[in-house]
């Protein structure tokens, strides 16, 4: 494959987001955190475990991609490698030559329609098209796999297998097999702890725009504006969030004038089976909910939102806003995971976005100023977030080994056992992102605690 002499600058424009992650430049003086650091923090000169497990994991990936007896036994081998990524290229192409691509694409082997914005078109500007497929692939899991391998590093045996266990699990395996746009999208958000954690002011407002960004691709990574109630003082607070929403009203009138919302924003999500994850899914128990059950779980989300109001007005309980890397890198997580589970009906491979929540559900340091009821709660969940990770895999092998009918008794108990750990797991996420929101609303005019 021949690549256009402008691919490079592609790669290069999508994976500046993942070596801010990790490379600490002079203009960028990270703040001091509190004593206790969280794992997954081992210094690159002192962390065989790291080397280790990038070893095993990229392994166990090449086994898969080249080795077919393997693959045929996965839950995703009915999908051929880089399935989503040719879908956007495809759409390029078809955009391009005047096609609806609201409509089935002619150039896609699935005949799947476009359902997000229209920025992806102006990709075509730097050459791309489906004869790039394997470069854009690529770019893909780089945007993942960098910011994840260079800031999650294993300190010892224990943090090293969880982290297996995360990337070897079936729904990311989904996500990098098929290299889901996903997969860019959170390299983009992986800059956003970092620039919020900078001291310079300048750094900081990229945050934002960040987040604004992300979303002129996607429309959940909105949810994350939600990291900018983290910084300390009220100005700072105040500063970001109007750069946002000015950020946001270029964002809207972009959407206006470049596609038409009504045909892509209502689509049919064809996340099913053991492999769907949404609210509206548990409530339907159908692959395609109707718009009753997706009203029912956004309104059951704001049921749960409302229930931590009066939690932290009846017992006064509150985690307090921390100074820990892992704590904010947790509420990055669990506000985009929360956010798709009660708004969206989802493919399984969103719970990439769960790796951020990793350092503070198995940090101890984490945990000294929870509740009672919280620390409990967060040890349930350590042991159910491991859970949701690996029964889908361990489902469809035991329906194969017992030899159960699709769609059947069987199936359908399995899968309600999945949604109720999916949404008790949302439930948890969606109460500490509120602690948040709500401490730094109680206490807007008055610095706190944090950053």
């Amino acid at each position: 494959m021949v690549l256009d002499v402008t691919f490079p600058a592609f790669l290069l424009a999508r994976c500046w987001a993942s070596v801010l992650v990790s490379i600490k430049l002079k203009f960028v003086k990270p703040i001091q955190v509190a004593a206790s650091e969280s794992g997954f923090n081992a210094p690159m000169s002192k962390a065989p475990w790291w080397y280790l497990l990038i070893g095993a994991v990229l392994g166990l990936f090449a086994l898969i991609l080249f080795w077919a007896p393997l693959r045929r036994h996965l839950p995703f081998s009915t999908f051929p490698l880089g399935f989503d990524s040719f879908a956007i290229l495809a759409a390029i192409d078809a955009n391009r030559l005047g096609l609806d691509v609201t409509q089935n694409n002619p150039l896609d082997a699935a005949g799947r329609h476009h359902v997000y914005s229209n920025w992806w078109f102006y990709l075509h500007h730097l050459g791309l098209g489906r004869q790039h497929l394997l470069g854009f692939y690529l770019v893909s899991l780089a945007s993942f796999l960098l910011p994840a391998f260079l800031r999650f590093r294993p300190r010892n045996m224990k943090e090293a297998l969880w982290l297996f266990s995360f990337y070897c699990s079936v729904p990311v395996l989904l996500c990098l097999h098929r290299g889901n746009n996903d997969l860019l999208v959170f390299g983009l958000l992986s800059a956003v702890v970092p620039c919020l954690l900078s001291r310079s002011p300048v750094i900081r407002l990229l945050a934002p725009l960040l987040i604004v960004f992300s979303t002129g691709f996607k429309y959940y990574p909105l949810i994350a504006i939600v990291m900018l109630f983290v910084p300390e003082k009220p100005e700072v607070r105040v500063r970001l969030l109007l750069l946002s929403l000015i950020a946001l009203s270029v964002l809207a009138i972009s959407y206006y004038r470049d596609f038409s919302v009504s045909k892509n924003i209502d689509v049919v999500n064809d996340a099913r089976g053991f492999l769907g994850i949404g609210a509206s899914l548990l409530f339907s128990g159908e692959d395609t909910p109707s718009s009753f059950h997706k009203l029912l779980a956004v309104g059951v989300g704001l049921f749960v939102l409302l229930c931590s109001w009066f939690l932290r007005g009846a017992s006064g309980w509150t985690l307090s806003v921390s100074r820990e890397r892992s704590y904010i890198l947790f509420i990055l997580g669990a506000a985009i995971y929360a956010g798709t589970y009660w708004l969206l009906a989802n493919w399984a491979y969103r719970m990439i976005f769960t790796l951020w929540m990793l350092p503070f559900l198995y940090s101890p340091s984490s945990m000294e100023r929870m509740p009672r009821f919280l620390f409990v709660a967060t040890a349930w969940v350590r042991t159910l977030f491991l859970a949701l990770l690996w029964l889908p895999a361990l489902f469809m092998l035991s329906q194969s080994l017992l030899g159960a009918p699709a769609n059947g008794l069987y199936e359908s108990i399995a899968i309600f056992l999945l949604q109720v750990g999916y949404c008790l797991l949302a439930i948890y996420c969606t109460v500490l992102v509120a602690d948040l929101v709500f401490e730094r609303l109680r206490h807007w005019r008055q610095p706190t605690e944090a950053l």
